[in-house]
């Protein structure tokens, strides 16, 4: 009873950390996007985008073995927190310098070099609060965790607001950003001092870094390169590069920001699926609940979202970023992909097989990379999105083959009801949408939203029980 206590806690609180991180995010990337137009945030958004693919390397797989680490051997928590510390800020140096003579190399043009200067110095700084969140998930400190992401996009916000409220341009946006990351850093470290053990050090916490982090590290490095790349290729690559990354940045974000409602419970039974690793019966129930309740609620906000692509586009950023709805709408078609292979991702990590992810993301950046060259310089925007369901349907197929191994699913069967569901729902929308209101759009979206889950519960493919019931050593369904 303690342990289901415990996991219904613990998706409380995530949920309404990850709705009020997502609903800020959403504001703030509209607010700037609208603030700028289409020229500077077609500036801004392959700035922000290399800054992050490069953010990775800082990384390097520290976060990842802070919560492995502290969730099976929690008196080394402290000894793992404080190398990958002093790991971080080595990585943190050397990643930056060369984040500048890679800006230098591409020739982004100048004012981009001075936009990923100063996001580069802010956003890596910043990234030390990763490793915050890596100690209290790893402690299963929800309360504290949802504090740390909260603070960071009020504190973001706030910056924000007061550059647009002064009439800032993108440089001032730019610093703006900066600070907000900067303090968020030190808030979350003032945040978690008191959760580590004064333990003594010792060689177990290198051990476990050097065995442990690169092997996480491969996959940390390549899935933002995967999922940022295109806004950069577009912008180096295309006759109109500062329009195609503006329109395809909108674009994306607001797909990502969509993948709140199924990430919610995948983050919150993650360390679990880590103790599970040695309870192969335990692992196989909750990958099937993760993987069925993963597939139903995002091929339902996918479905929505490619048909509302136009209204969507138009209400939040402006009739300026319109030509962004029929990309919006093929990215649509990625939700159910992306957070899919994340689950695979992450039950892979369990099965100690994180070496099939890292190779299949390898295969399937090439790939991307590779069609991008293409296909970007014709089609823009709209063929960075096809490049990009294309990789992430492949992404999905290896990671699937990798885990089927050990648990294997009939995919027919388990993809039929909620993706029939999806397309039924999105064709209702659609032929709908333009004999509506817009509000009335929004609340036949909200209907559905809620009807598909509430439908595939009756026919009993989805259970409400196995939200709080990860620990059932039964399969019953």
């Amino acid at each position: 009873m303690a342990k289901l206590r415990s996991i219904v806690i613990n998706i409380g609180w995530l949920s309404a950390a990850q709705f009020f991180d997502y609903l800020l995010r959403a504001v703030i990337g509209i607010l700037v996007a609208r603030h700028l137009g289409v020229q500077q945030f077609g500036s801004f958004a392959p700035s922000l985008s290399l800054v992050l693919m490069a953010a990775v390397f800082t990384d390097l797989g520290l976060r990842m073995t802070i919560v492995k680490s502290g969730s099976s051997q929690p008196n080394s928590l402290t000894g793992v927190f404080t190398v990958a510390s002093g790991a971080k800020a080595v990585l943190l140096t050397f990643v930056y310098l060369a984040l500048l003579l890679l800006a230098a190399v591409l020739n982004l043009g100048a004012q981009e070099f001075v936009l990923v200067a100063i996001l580069g110095a802010g956003v890596l700084i910043g990234n030390f609060s990763e490793l915050v969140l890596g100690v209290l998930q790893a402690k299963e400190k929800m309360a504290l965790m949802s504090a740390v992401t909260v603070s960071f996009r009020l504190v973001l916000l706030a910056s924000v607001l007061a550059v647009i409220l002064s009439g800032g341009d993108v440089v001032a946006v730019t610093i703006g950003y900066s600070a907000a990351h900067i303090i968020s850093a030190f808030i979350a470290l003032i945040i978690v001092i008191p959760q580590l053990r004064r333990t003594p050090m010792t060689s177990q916490p290198i051990k476990l870094l050097l065995g442990q982090s690169l092997q996480f590290g491969v996959v940390t490095v390549l899935m933002p390169v995967f999922m940022q790349a295109d806004i950069v290729m577009l912008r180096l690559l295309h006759a109109d590069g500062q329009t195609m990354s503006g329109l395809y940045a909108v674009s994306y974000r607001l797909v990502a920001l969509l993948y709140v409602v199924p990430n919610i419970i995948q983050s919150a039974v993650i360390p679990r699926l880590y103790r599970y690793a040695a309870e192969p019966d335990r692992l196989r129930v909750a990958y099937k609940i993760l993987f069925r309740w993963s597939l139903v609620t995002s091929a339902t906000l996918g479905a929505i979202t490619l048909a509302l692509a136009p209204t969507l586009i138009s209400l939040l950023f402006g009739t300026e970023f319109l030509a962004a709805a029929p990309a919006l709408a093929i990215l649509a078609l990625n939700l159910p992909l992306h957070q899919l292979s994340y689950v695979c991702g992450d039950t892979l990590y369990a099965l100690k097989r994180q070496g099939r992810r890292a190779i299949s993301l390898i295969i399937c950046v090439v790939f991307n990379i590779g069609i991008n060259i293409l296909v970007i310089p014709i089609y823009g925007a709209v063929g960075a999105a096809w490049t990009t369901v294309i990789s992430g349907s492949i992404l999905l197929i290896l990671l699937l083959a990798g885990v089927h191994k050990a648990f294997p699913l009939n995919i027919f069967r388990e993809g039929f009801a909620p993706l029939a569901a999806a397309a039924l729902a999105a064709l209702v929308i659609w032929s709908l949408k333009d004999m509506l209101p817009i509000a009335l759009q929004f609340v036949l979206a909200g209907l559905v939203a809620l009807g598909v889950p509430v439908l595939l519960l009756l026919f009993r493919y989805i259970k409400l029980g196995d939200l709080i019931r990860p620990d059932n050593n039964e399969d019953k369904s």
